[in-house]
């Protein structure tokens, strides 16, 4: 698996756990297994800065919106992350945008 460094993975707290063997820890020795753990994060963001605001039309989706808003549609879970972590809107709904300097600075 591969992560870039704009990926929701990142803020997930990703983690390689290595594994020894007791008598094989000395500098330069090979772990016995590993694994990618990730630890819990809060998925509900706000923001001091204004918030835009976007009313969803037919067949648009999270990604149409960050590939419209930030230029990237992998950016798509910065909006649901300031929507409480909801992925899922109808047509009509209106969800907050998260600030385009938040999202540049990550």
């Amino acid at each position: 698996m591969i992560f870039t460094q704009k990926t929701r993975y990142k803020m997930l707290g990703l983690v390689r756990n290595y594994e020894y063997d007791s008598d094989k820890r000395a500098l330069g020795d090979e772990p016995a297994a590993s694994r990618l753990t990730t630890y819990l994060r809060p998925t509900a963001f706000t923001s001091t800065l204004p918030m835009s605001q976007h009313t969803l039309k037919q067949g648009e989706s999270l990604h149409h919106l960050a590939l419209h808003y930030y230029n990237d549609a992998r950016l798509w879970w910065f909006i649901a992350d300031y929507n409480d972590g909801q992925v899922e809107f109808a047509e009509g709904d209106t969800i907050l945008l998260p600030p385009t300097v938040e999202v540049d600075g990550y």
